[in-house]
This record gives C-alpha cells, sequence and structure tokens, in this order.
C-alpha cells in the first residue's frame, strides 16, 4: 500500500498516515488537485515570469496555493490540504 505519510504537527508523531485520526491534513482529490503547471508573465513591468496553476478552475501562483491555502506537495508526488477552511487565508469565493 502506498499511503501518505505526513508531519502536520497535530501530535500523532512525525510521519503518520495523512488524514487519519487527528491529522490536521487531507489528500487533495478531484478537482482540488493543482494541475497544468505553467509559466506566466502576467504584469509587463514584471522581469521574470512565475509560476502558476489550476484547482478548480482557478489559477493560482504556487506562493498562492502553498502560503494562503496550505497546499503541500508530498514526496510521493500527491497534494495535500488542510481539513478544514478554517486553515486557508481566502482571496476567492468558497475557499
Amino acid at each position: 500500500m502506498n499511503e501518505t505519510l505526513c508531519s502536520c504537527g497535530c501530535g500523532l508523531g512525525a510521519k503518520h498516515i495523512l488524514g487519519k485520526d487527528n491529522c490536521y491534513r487531507k489528500e487533495a482529490i478531484g478537482n482540488l488537485i493543482p494541475t497544468n503547471f505553467r509559466k506566466e508573465k502576467m504584469i509587463e513591468s514584471w522581469k521574470e515570469p512565475f509560476e502558476i496553476c489550476d484547482v478548480n478552475g482557478s489559477w493560482l501562483t504556487v506562493w498562492t496555493l502553498e502560503n494562503q491555502r496550505g497546499y503541500h506537495l508530498h514526496d510521493n508526488g500527491k497534494w495535500s490540504l488542510p481539513k478544514t477552511e478554517d486553515s486557508l487565508i481566502s482571496i476567492g469565493e468558497n475557499w
């Protein structure tokens, strides 16, 4: 079985199974999985393009994905996010 291990600080110890018991995180599934990663130059005054992706029909920078939405890419390539929306910093509707 290829289970995703988590170290979210929930008190279950390092490297517990993602989403089990009191784990603070859950696996991103369906349209919550970030897709279509690409470099974009959104504003002409910015010298360097930055990485964006699609999540549930919205474009997000990777910085926003990880630092405001709380996503984490695990070693096995799976994404996780906080179990509750209270953990998210919203910049859009229904987040």
